[in-house]
């Protein structure tokens, strides 16, 4: 639809080259702005970072906005588990009660393999880490869970959306294909192994 539509493509190309402009224009509050949202993405369910990519590369290139783009999203999943570890869990432990949550947490922490947590991660939506936290996981290993798990996506969303501003239709809907393949495919073995 949006390929066939001359007016969807014109309103896109507008909203490309206004944001585009802003951001050459501004450039500390252009990066700031862009890793605020990214780390505000991951953090919020409903909302995406990901209409933000296209004036990124017009403004900065494949190369920054992926850069720029990581390290936000990065950003955001440390927050998140930060929110789970000091808020969600405290939360929990007050709704089921403290010792009632760690006996449970104990129990589900020995079948909680490095494997089983990255497909989990691999997935589920980001905003995981506030599970990550609460579950009191190590945060080195989540961290490095998550930058595996978030380097694919991330070079998926800023190649998908160059192909989308050279009008690389093609080479769009694969990289969207890709995207999806690799979900369910950790949804399927993330279930076979989890049961």
């Amino acid at each position: 639809i949006f390929y066939s539509s001359a007016f969807l493509q014109s309103v896109f190309s507008r909203y490309n080259d206004v944001v585009a402009f802003y951001i050459k224009h501004h450039p500390v509050i252009g990066i700031l702005s862009f890793l605020g949202l990214a780390a505000l993405s991951v953090m919020l369910g409903p909302f995406t970072s990901i209409p933000l990519v296209p004036p990124a590369i017009t403004a900065w290139g494949v190369g920054d906005t992926f850069l720029f783009l990581f390290v936000g999203w990065l950003l955001g999943d440390t927050l998140a588990f930060v929110v789970g570890r000091f808020v969600g869990y405290p939360l929990v432990a007050k709704i089921m009660g403290k010792v009632s949550l760690d006996e449970s947490l104990a129990t589900l922490q020995k079948r909680l393999s490095f494997l089983l947590l990255f497909l989990f991660r691999l997935a589920t939506p980001s905003e995981t880490g506030y599970v990550f936290g609460i579950l009191k996981y190590s945060f080195k290993k989540y961290l490095l869970i998550t930058a595996i798990v978030e380097l694919p996506f991330a070079t998926l969303a800023v190649y998908a959306s160059d192909a989308l501003l050279e009008a690389g239709w093609q080479q769009f809907i694969a990289y969207i294909l890709i995207w999806v393949v690799i979900i369910l495919l950790a949804i399927y073995e993330f279930r076979k192994r989890f049961k």
